[in-house]
Order: C-alpha cells, then structure tokens, then sequence
C-alpha cells in the first residue's frame, strides 16, 4: 500500500501533462501507455501490469474529482476515455502536441524573413521560439533546413515604419481613423483592411469627403511605406457608415478602376511550362480549363499594368483570342461566379459571356503587354 502511495503523484502527474498536451479524448489503455513508459526505469512501477493500472485508474479519479479531467463512460464495445476539462483550464496557456507543434514550426518557416520583423508577426516569432524547446532538437535541425521561403529574383519588399504599422493595425481592427502624410499632404482616413501584394503592404481605406451637405467615402489602397504618421491625432472626422466599410472589406484592394476590366483567352504553354497542367496543377490562378494534350490554358486576363508583368513571366508559345469555343467553356464553367467569389474587387461585375466585347478587351491588354515589350526592348538598345 505503501509503495502505490509514493508512485500515486507520479502517475497523476504524467497523465495530466499527457492529456494536456493531447488535448483530446484518450483511452485508458493510451494513457498507460505513455504513462508506463514515462515512468520505466526510474523504480516508480510495479512488476504486474495490473498493479500498475489500477495506481493509474486511481490517478485518473483523483483528477476527475479534482476537475482537472472528463470521464467519458464507454458504452457497448466503446472505452471509457478521459480528457482535459476545458472549464478548469480556460484561463491556461494554449497546448500543442508535438504533431501541432511541427505543423507551426513548419508553417513559420514559410514565412519570408523579410517579413518576420514586421509588428503584428513578431508575437509568432515568440511562440515558434518557446515550441522550438519543446521539440526533439534533431527534428528541429531537419525542419530549419529542409522547409524555407526561397524569394523570387523580383520580390519586393521596402520597411514600414514601426509605429505607423502599429496604428495602422490599431485602427483597422477597432475601426478607428488614422491621420497621415501622403505626398505632404495630411489625409484623415478611415482604415478598412491591411494586405500584402506583390511583395509589399498597402493599407486599404476610406476616404471622408464633404460634397455639398453629403458626405462620400471613396475607397482606394494606399503603398503603406509611402505613408508617415501625422502629428496631429485625427478628431472630428466623419465616419462611414457601417454598410461602406463592409463594402470595402468585401472589394479587398481599390486598385482598380472603372477602364480595369476581365475578359476570357487562351494561351499554349511552353512544353516546361505545361508540365504543371498535365500533373493536375494551375499556371494562373485565373485559369478555368486545361488541354493537357494540347499544352492549353483558358483563363481570365484583366487590363491590368499587374496582370501584364504577371503574364510576361509565364513561359508560353501563343496568345489565342477570344472564340466561340473558349466562350463555350467559359459559360460552362460559371466563369462570371468564379469572377465574383474570387475577383470581386477588380470589376467582376462587369465580366461578359459577348464575344465582341472580349475581343474589345483582348486587343487593349495586347496593346498593353506589346507597349511594356518595347520599353525593355528600347531599354536594352540604349
């Protein structure tokens, strides 16, 4: 009686951090499991395993009773099993088990460098380095080699301003104004979204202006490094009804303008490029159908100066116009629903199935890849 006495806190110990870290529902049978090896060769179990489960079921009551664990009664050919009370340790510090902690340690590392410094991230920079203690040290050298974010050779980046990062951040998620300097000028705005794109961040926001007695909220993206914080504290600035600023949210970016517009294409890939359709993957996001055997992609182009360069750095052999059977596809494939889930804030709604506008639209983003094509070829010739 004695000796199950002294190796009673032991067991209760180890099946609480087990359970913990699990943070699930486990079986008796699991929890002697990892118990029983905790515990091996430190002079803490008994010769018979029965011995044994009877402590650790004694273990178990003591937490249950204690309400630091559920019992869940098995039923039929179920077992009981047994889980963290979540009641009496709301208030604790978050658990990951070591298949959590993996994932996360994996996660981070895809996260570019660049960016780790930035405010908002540097609370996961703490928490990868406290899970790093908590994970086998080799396993840990295998995941910081072997998982990174390689940058392409054009990647962006340009520092933010700490503090304008911080109020910025501050002011999107209270919904709170924000008075900056953009081009010497003070702009009182109200802050809707933060995003990156193309490599850096820009600040999504309204903008308060006074016609007459109404008021607009024109809503326009800003390269937030182009900003600086006021000095003055914004005060007195009209705020947008609650309808615009779900509005913008939904639009995402304000890059775009009423002349921006999607229309349908194809393209025959080079035959490396064309390796990703034939493997089932995508080489642009706004691809709708593949021809594997043909090396061919339909997607959706915008005239857009950012889908241009995106184009150009694709490998392909032909541009095919707008026809009748690409149209076909595209109806077939509910492009325009497409468009409005995934592309509303770049015009979406006026996406259109008739041929002569696609072609209206095609002919204008030719004119505009062949017009960035001649500036780098004069680029060169210089």
């Amino acid at each position: 009686m004695k000796g199950n006495v002294y190796k009673l806190p032991y067991f209760i110990a180890e099946a609480l951090i087990y359970l913990i870290r699990e943070n699930s529902e486990r079986t008796t049978t699991e929890i002697f499991k990892y118990v029983k090896e905790r515990l091996s060769g430190k002079e803490l179990l008994s010769k018979s395993d029965e011995s044994n489960k009877k402590t650790l079921l004694k273990a178990l009551r003591f937490l249950s009773e204690a309400g630091l664990i559920e019992e869940i009664e098995g039923s039929g050919r179920q077992p009981t099993k047994w889980k963290i009370s979540e009641r009496a340790f709301k208030e604790r510090d978050f658990y990951l088990n070591e298949e959590e902690i993996t994932s996360f340690l994996i996660f981070f590392s895809f996260i570019p460098e660049e960016y780790r410094n930035l405010f908002f991230f540097e609370p996961v920079v703490r928490v990868a380095e406290r899970l790093s203690q908590e994970i086998d040290p080799e396993k840990l050298k295998v995941i910081k080699k072997a998982f990174f974010y390689e940058p392409r050779f054009t990647m962006r980046f340009a520092e933010v301003d700490r503090e304008l990062l911080k109020r910025a951040t501050k002011a999107v998620i209270n919904t709170e104004p924000l008075s900056v300097i953009k081009d010497s000028q003070i702009r009182n705005l109200w802050p809707v979204n933060l995003f990156f794109f193309n490599g850096n961040l820009y600040l999504g926001a309204l903008k308060p202006i006074k016609e007459g007695n109404r008021w607009k909220f024109p809503f326009r993206s800003y390269l937030l490094h182009s900003l600086k914080l006021a000095t003055s504290e914004p005060a007195g600035i009209q705020k947008p009804p609650q309808q615009e600023i779900e509005e913008a949210r939904r639009n995402r970016i304000g890059f775009s303008d009423e002349n921006e517009v999607p229309f349908i294409f194809g393209v025959e890939l080079s035959p490396f490029a064309a390796r990703e359709i034939k493997r089932g993957g995508k080489v642009f996001t706004t691809q709708f159908h593949s021809i594997p055997e043909k090396n061919t992609v339909y997607l959706v182009g915008f005239t857009h100066p950012s889908f241009y360069n995106d184009f150009l750095s694709k490998e392909f052999v032909k541009v095919i116009p707008p026809n009748e059977e690409i149209k076909r596809v595209a109806k077939k494939e509910d492009v325009k629903k497409f468009l409005k889930e995934n592309y509303s804030h770049l015009n979406a709604d006026k996406f259109s199935y008739n041929l002569k506008e696609n072609l209206k639209r095609f002919e204008e983003f030719k004119r505009g890849i062949l017009q960035i094509l001649s500036q780098k070829k004069e680029a060169f010739n210089q």
